[in-house]
């Protein structure tokens, strides 16, 4: 009798390690392919990961910004940056809260939060930017975009370059991660912002 009980117990034990082991290998692969689907939808857009160089038409309180893409947990874009006014200080912060990628029309939608500086107050918005790949590489560029805060209620047309691609231009030796950099080259472009030469580089 007690052997029975033994084979019974043993069976159970081992179907029980099996059950574990099947449940825990299901949820994992479950989550590597969430991960994996995730990244693939941004993948072919990794060129746009970085630093960039935002310039808007309206030249009036903060033509210019530096932001962002980034990739948080789970494979997910996101995209960020920092507005300044005519003085070079930060004006806000600001952040996508959605962003979509349509394949199809090559353009990404997003809408963003905006936390102005010294206040508490928020705000939100919503923009677009519309892509254009090479045929000769596998790079997408950004054409063109226009982003509008909700309290504002006017959409303002933007135009988007590396940080690194405007350096070079002004032939400055700058570091988008340098905050000190930064703050150099929005200076720069606040000194010539409605130059010739610092429209063209800015792709207006």
């Amino acid at each position: 009798m007690s052997s029975i009980a033994d084979t019974i117990n043993s069976l159970m034990s081992s179907h029980l390690a099996g059950f574990i082991i099947g449940l825990v290998s299901s949820l994992f692969a479950t989550y590597i392919y969430k991960y994996w689907s995730k990244y693939n939808a941004w993948r072919d857009y990794r060129s746009l990961l970085g630093t960039w160089v935002e310039s808007n038409n309206l030249l009036e309180d903060r033509p210019f910004s530096i932001c962002q893409f980034t990739v948080g947990k789970g494979g997910i874009l996101h995209f960020e940056g920092y507005s300044y006014d005519n003085s070079g200080h930060t004006y806000y912060k600001w952040w996508s809260v959605a962003l979509h990628i349509d394949d199809r029309s090559n353009r990404i939608s997003y809408v963003y939060e905006t936390h102005k500086v010294g206040e508490m107050i928020k705000d939100e918005g919503f923009g677009c930017i519309f892509l254009r790949k090479f045929e000769s590489a596998a790079d997408w560029v950004i054409e063109r975009g226009y982003f509008l805060d909700l309290s504002e209620a006017k959409a303002r047309e933007a135009r988007m370059v590396k940080f690194e691609s405007v350096a070079k231009a002004l032939k400055l030796d700058l570091k988008p991660s340098d905050d000190s950099d930064r703050k150099f080259l929005i200076e720069r472009l606040l000194k010539e912002k409605k130059s010739p030469k610092i429209q063209s580089i800015l792709g207006w």
